[in-house]
């Protein structure tokens, strides 16, 4: 997990329902979106599932909408453990950290930059889930090519 105390804040904050857009480098790759809950993109994923309309299709879709309802019930129970630790460590002064620890960060509207190629790739369909430990540098906004 990065210990990038910001970025790992963002990820709370998109699960209360801010709404950020984010540049990423990541194994020398230079990808940017809009931080989203883990539980969106598990819900999101499972919806392009369903819509292939075949059993397996269904089958995966189920597994993801099952994923979510768990990842989005221990969101709102970090959140709670989270404000009370907050809440506590501001009682006794203490500066200790009071976030859940999080091991993936997710984006929706998710675009790859190539550099060599001037442009930007975006993904289909559009979300990605990476893992914090390979993220080696961010900034808030995206990439735009100057003329």
């Amino acid at each position: 997990m990065t210990t990038d105390v910001v970025l790992n804040t963002l990820i709370p904050l998109a699960e209360r329902g801010a709404t950020m857009n984010i540049t990423l480098l990541t194994d020398g790759q230079i990808v940017q979106g809009d931080v989203i809950p883990a539980s969106e993109y598990f819900e999101k994923v499972a919806q392009i599932f369903e819509g292939l309309g075949h059993e397996s299709g269904r089958e995966l879709s189920q597994v993801y909408l099952d994923t979510g309802k768990r990842v989005k019930a221990q969101e709102v129970e970090d959140r709670v453990i989270a404000d009370q630790a907050a809440s506590e460590a501001r009682e006794a002064e203490d500066d200790h950290d009071s976030q859940p620890k999080r091991h993936f960060i997710h984006l929706k509207n998710a675009a790859i930059v190539q550099s060599s190629q001037g442009g930007v790739t975006a993904l289909e369909p559009k979300l990605l889930r990476i893992k914090l430990d390979s993220i080696s540098g961010w900034s808030f906004g995206s990439f735009t090519l100057d003329n």
